[in-house]
């Protein structure tokens, strides 16, 4: 009788110990997409594969610089740290009056007055 009660003690032990480690409530390992932010693993969870709005197939919060345009938030994005080509590192497109020199231009002094030495870029 003692050795089949130890038994039952050992079996509950194992059981508790099983479905504690590291596995949330229902034994279901956390996966991105599947809508369910899980904190430390996850910055964001939408559940789609849309990499145009705020949350990346990746669950990571989109940004400037993570090459994947936002929709009505960035105009372009390289995902590069190179202020002069045609994307800034703001996800602007570069335009002549913005401060950097940029392809095709010779000066860029960030501004438009007409009278100074860089006045077309």
């Amino acid at each position: 009788m003692i050795h089949l009660s130890l038994f039952r003690s050992l079996i509950v032990v194992i059981i508790v110990v099983g479905v504690s480690c590291g596995k949330p409530p229902g034994g279901i390992d956390p996966i991105c997409g599947d809508g369910a932010i899980n904190p430390g693993v996850e910055e964001c969870d939408d559940g789609n594969l849309i990499e145009e709005d705020a949350c990346l197939s990746t669950c990571q919060n989109a940004r400037c610089g993570d090459a994947f345009v936002r929709t009505d938030i960035e105009e372009c994005d390289d995902g590069n740290g190179v202020d002069t080509d045609l994307c800034r590192n703001t996800c602007q497109v570069a335009r002549c009056g913005d401060g950097v020199v940029g392809p095709g231009e010779g000066c860029d002094d960030g501004n438009e007055d007409p009278s100074d030495d860089c006045n077309a870029c």
